[in-house]
């Protein structure tokens, strides 16, 4: 038997990526704000207008319960789009939030933002996060699915909360118990509404904002169409990409944007709205193959990466596209071709390895010089290969169960503290997957720790995956199987850490 114990001083929280904006215009960069600017709650008002290049923020609610707006945001963790501002010696955490909840009625917030100059054919972004939209049953009315999003504008009507759909040109919104659940866009279009499949906040971090969406909007210069971009805000990798028609009356100028929340469940998060010129924005990388997280891929199956660069204001040459593996530059490459076009498809065939984990990470340039990355995973590790669940260390001062396949064995088995684990916080309760036990077990969901592969099959076998967190400095878990065959091997873990940490795993006996 193999006795393995884990020491670590890693906490089960998603590394945070921080975003930072410029405070001062550029010359391309026609209207910028952030929540940042307002430093504290009281500061984000009726006729408040902080930034550069919009009119003042018009703030409306209606409803008999809860509605309204704020800036300051969460510490524990703090949302991924929030601007961290250091006033006074005191470091604000700020987001534009927005929310409307209650059953007594139907309760709504919008938050109007004019421009000063219609947008024509610049490039409207926002950030926006949600932490759901739900469904309320409301009295004297019934059901009520929550609405929530933004649109941009012709004019900039504010005479009520309902008024964000008021000249409305472009919608984009989450709808809860809509089927299918993602985000949805709302244009002129024959199919309007789009569903934009695969882009859900589910898969965003959406109870605590870990992650989120950039959303960028291009009007062409016929002025009745448009590019749209959806970015992940992590990892700055294009989600969704869509050309279509915009509503509303055509022709018509867009002139401001409104963020609105009609009964929902859950708060609106909104950061870094900005007007840029065209010539700013980076081309994006779209259809990666392998995707993100596939795992137990065959490496004898001559497994290529391939990939779509397209730029919609500029051009790509393949000259400056670049693909690392494990952080070696790929060379045996192939494209459509060799000019510079605004849509490149790459295509590289490198020498794949079995049994090992792969960061994928593409680089491209367009021809203004603005640089774009994807960053992906994968691996070919074999289904046979032995696979502990963090969860399942040792029970009852050394007993385990031999190389179980992932079906909570361990479910309700507790272990001695000291002997099967180490743990330092005996006031700890938070174990949900063996009741009882010291070390904290979450159950492992992509709102809560972004985390959307299920490594191992679990949850496709109907089985609960669990995470083990909140491990401090000095503490241990021992894990005991029969390892079947002996020769070297690699050990591969999923870990995060909020503020850095170190991770061991020790043999610690053979027999």
């Amino acid at each position: 038997m193999n006795h393995f114990k884990r020491l670590s001083s890693l906490s089960a929280v998603a590394v945070l990526a921080a975003l930072s904006f410029a405070s001062s215009a550029s010359a391309q960069l026609v209207a910028y704000d952030d929540a940042g600017n307002y430093r504290v709650s009281a500061n984000w008002t009726n006729g408040s207008n902080l930034g550069f290049g919009f009119t003042p923020w018009f703030i409306a609610t209606n409803g008999p319960n809860s509605h309204g707006n704020y800036v300051g945001s969460a510490n524990n963790p703090v949302f991924v789009i929030a601007t961290i501002t250091n006033f006074n010696s005191v470091n604000y955490t700020s987001i534009f939030g927005i929310y409307a909840n209650g059953t007594g009625g139907v309760n709504e917030t919008a938050a109007f933002r004019g421009f000063e100059n219609p947008l024509g054919t610049n490039t409207f972004k926002l950030q926006w996060g949600s932490r759901g939209a739900g469904v309320t049953t409301v009295t004297g009315v019934g059901q009520v699915h929550g609405w929530c999003g933004f649109t941009l504008r012709n004019g900039n009507t504010t005479n009520s909360p309902a008024d964000f759909q008021t000249g409305a040109r472009f919608y984009i919104y989450f709808l809860d118990g809509a089927s299918p659940s993602t985000v949805y866009v709302g244009d002129g279009s024959a199919g309007s509404p789009i569903s934009l499949t695969g882009v859900t906040f589910s898969a965003l971090g959406r109870g605590n904002i870990t992650n989120a969406l950039e959303v960028e909007v291009t009007v062409k210069p016929d002025g009745d169409s448009y590019h749209m971009v959806l970015k992940d805000v992590v990892l700055n990798k294009t989600l969704y990409t869509l050309d279509s028609v915009l509503g509303g009356t055509s022709g018509s100028s867009i002139d401001s944007a409104a963020l609105f929340a009609h009964e929902t469940t859950g708060d609106q998060i909104y950061n870094h709205m900005q007007i840029a010129v065209p010539t700013l924005v980076p081309p994006t990388i779209v259809n990666v193959q392998p995707t993100n997280g596939s795992v137990y891929l065959d490496a004898s199956t001559n497994i290529h990466v391939t990939f779509e660069v397209d730029s919609f204001n500029s051009t790509v040459s393949s000259n400056f596209v670049s693909v690392f593996l494990n952080g070696v530059l790929q060379t045996s490459r192939t494209f459509n071709t060799t000019a510079a076009t605004n849509q490149l498809f790459a295509d590289y065939a490198p020498a794949i390895a079995p049994n090992t984990f792969y960061t994928c990470l593409i680089t491209a340039q367009d021809a203004n010089g603005n640089i774009v990355t994807n960053t992906s995973t994968f691996n070919t590790f074999l289904a046979t290969d032995l696979y502990i669940d963090a969860g399942d260390y040792n029970y009852g001062s050394g007993l385990f169960v031999d190389n179980p396949s992932p079906t909570n064995a361990y479910a309700g088995l507790p272990g001695t503290n000291g002997i099967d684990y180490l743990d330092l916080d005996l006031n700890g309760t938070n174990n949900l997957y063996r009741p009882g036990d010291l070390p904290q077990i979450l159950s492992l969901n992509s709102d809560a720790t972004g985390d959307i592969f299920d490594h191992a099959g679990e949850r496709a076998g109907g089985y609960t995956t669990y995470n083990l967190g909140f491990t401090d400095a000095g503490e241990w878990q021992n894990y005991t199987r029969t390892i079947p065959t002996a020769t070297n091997y690699s050990i591969y873990a999923r870990a995060a850490s909020g503020g850095g940490g170190q991770f061991e795993m020790d043999l610690l006996a053979n027999s």
